[in-house]
């Protein structure tokens, strides 16, 4: 399995449990808005959607597909880790916030790959 197919699989998996652990964590929710959770949603998975396109748009071949997995697998870990501490560890009436700020530091990352993974693969 070659590095874009394991980022590939990392945005996958990123995106199911982050849609999974939102569910959740909107379970019971007594918001008048039922508008709220696919939008949050929505905010929640982009990062996923630009590190999928990170490895489909990146160049082939060189260390950066390597570094776009592990770079992923890491902003994916960390986010995951909190959404579980905030959700099951220890929760707070702000826990929903994560779902607001995580997805933001996430794909702050992911257009800098983005970018990067863009102009590498033109110059290639």
């Amino acid at each position: 399995m070659n590095a874009r197919n394991v980022t590939s699989s990392i945005a996958l998996i990123g995106a199911l449990v982050t849609a999974s652990l939102l569910l959740y964590a909107s379970r019971g929710s007594s918001s008048g808005s039922n508008l709220s959770i696919p939008v949050f949603a929505a905010w929640s998975l982009l990062p996923y959607l630009a590190l999928y396109l990170c490895a489909k748009l990146g160049p082939l071949s060189g260390p950066w597909p390597t570094i776009v997995a592990v770079t992923g697998g890491l902003f994916t870990a960390t986010t995951i880790y909190g959404y579980i501490t905030g959700i099951f560890i220890d929760p707070d009436p702000q826990s929903g916030l994560m779902f607001m700020l995580l997805p933001a530091y996430q794909l702050l990352i992911a257009l800098i790959l983005l970018v990067i993974s863009m102009a590498l693969r033109r110059r290639t």
